[in-house]
C-alpha cells in the first residue's frame, strides 16, 4: 500500500525583506551601511545574523523597526504579515512598532530608563499601543508578562539599579513581547552577562518563540550559541549578505570563504589553546574595494574577484552565497580539502 502524496505546503514567511538598503549621507560623502539585503522568515523561525563589529547587522535591525534618523535614509521593503513597514507614515509606524514587531534593545544594562520604575516602563508600551485598557488590565499585564520571563510580580515595583544584569535583560524581553508581536529582534540579548544567566536568558526567548509561534532575528558574534539555537544563519560582511542558509548546512558546508573563516575561529577540544582569526580588517564603507568586499582578506581570492561583485548563487534548500568559488569546480570545499591535504603533507 502506497502512502498519498505530501500535500503540505510552505507556510507564509511572516517577514519578509526586499532590497533593503541604509545610506547615510556625511560630509565624506555616502556610507552604504546596509546593501541590498532580502531575506524571508517564517513563523516561529529563528534567524541568526552574524558578522564583525561594522558589518551592518544592528543597523538592520533599525532598520527594520523604522528607527534610522537623518542623514540615513532607508530604501527597499519590508512586510510583516501583509503590513509593509516602510510605506506607513510616522503615526502607523509609531503603532506598529511593538504590536507587529518587537526589539530587544542591545545593551539592557543602559536601555531602561533610570529614574522609572519598571511597572511605568512596561505600562508606558501597553498604554500607548491599547488606550483602552483598565489599570487593573494594564496590572494584570505586567504581572503576566513579568511572569512570562521567569520574574516576580513584585519586580514591578522596583527600579532598574535594584536588579541584576540579567533580570534587567528578562524586562528587556518582558517589553518587547508585551504586545504579543509577530517578529521579536533580539540585539545580542547575552552581551555582558555571564555564561550561566546567558543560557537562562536564552532559554526564556526560546521558550516564549515557541508558546507565542514569535519569529525571532537574533543578533551576535557567537558561532556557538548561533548553532545551538538558529534555524536559518545569514552571515553579513561590509553590509552586504555574504551567506544564508539552514544553520546545519552553513556549519556543515559553508559556500563563503568568510562563513568558513568565522566558523574555524571557534576553539575546539582537539586543539586546546589554538585561537585562529581572520586576518586584515573590515573595509572602510567610505572606500569600499571593487569586485568583492572580502577579497582583501580572503586566502581563495581570484583575478575576478578584483573585477566583478559576486552575484548571488543558490546551493539549494534556501541556502545562498556570494562568492565566485560557487562556479569553480568543486567550488570553496575543494579548496578547503587542498589546503587541509597541504597541510598535512607539510
Amino acid at each position: 500500500m502506497t502512502s498519498a502524496p505530501s500535500t503540505q505546503t510552505k507556510p507564509l514567511p511572516i517577514l519578509r525583506v526586499a532590497d533593503l538598503c541604509v545610506d547615510y549621507f556625511t560630509d565624506a560623502g555616502r556610507l552604504r551601511a546596509c546593501d541590498q539585503v532580502s531575506f524571508e522568515l517564517g513563523p516561529g523561525q529563528r534567524l541568526g545574523l552574524v558578522g564583525e563589529s561594522g558589518s551592518g547587522k544592528s543597523t538592520m535591525a533599525l532598520a527594520l523597526m523604522r528607527l534610522i534618523k537623518p542623514p540615513g535614509k532607508v530604501s527597499g521593503r519590508v512586510f510583516v504579515g501583509d503590513a509593509e513597514l516602510t510605506a506607513m507614515d510616522d503615526k502607523a509606524i509609531r503603532s506598529a512598532r511593538m504590536r507587529l514587531i518587537g526589539m530587544v534593545p542591545q545593551a539592557a544594562m543602559s536601555a531602561l530608563n533610570p529614574v522609572i520604575r519598571i511597572r511605568a516602563q512596561i505600562a508606558d508600551v501597553l498604554q500607548v499601543h491599547e488606550p483602552s485598557m483598565t489599570d487593573a488590565d494594564v496590572r494584570a499585564r505586567i504581572s503576566e508578562v513579568l511572569e512570562a520571563v521567569e520574574l516576580r510580580p513584585d519586580v514591578a515595583s522596583l527600579y532598574p539599579h535594584e536588579l541584576s544584569g540579567g533580570m534587567k535583560q528578562r524586562v528587556c524581553i518582558a517589553i518587547a513581547v508585551a504586545l504579543k508581536p509577530k517578529v521579536i529582534i533580539a540585539d545580542e540579548p547575552t552581551s555582558a552577562l555571564d555564561v550561566i544567566v546567558q543560557r537562562q536568558v536564552m532559554d526564556t526567548i526560546g521558550r516564549l518563540q515557541r508558546e507565542m509561534n514569535i519569529a525571532v532575528i537574533l543578533i551576535g558574534h557567537d558561532m556557538g550559541l548561533m548553532a545551538q539555537f538558529v534555524d536559518r544563519l545569514s552571515v553579513m560582511y561590509a553590509g552586504k549578505l555574504a551567506e544564508i542558509g539552514p544553520t546545519g548546512n552553513l556549519f556543515a558546508a559553508p559556500n563563503h570563504p568568510y562563513t568558513h573563516m568565522l566558523i574555524s575561529s571557534l576553539p575546539t577540544l582537539r586543539k586546546k589553546g589554538v585561537f585562529r582569526g581572520i586576518p586584515g580588517i573590515t573595509p572602510s564603507l567610505l572606500g569600499l574595494p571593487s569586485g568583492c568586499y572580502f577579497r582583501m582578506r580572503c586566502p581563495y581570492a581570484m583575478p575576478i574577484c578584483s573585477e566583478v561583485a559576486p552575484p548571488q548563487v543558490s546551493h539549494g534548500q534556501d541556502h545562498h552565497s556570494s562568492c565566485h568559488l560557487a562556479n569553480v569546480d568543486g567550488g570553496l570545499t575543494s579548496r578547503i580539502a587542498a589546503e587541509a591535504t597541504s597541510n598535512r603533507d607539510g
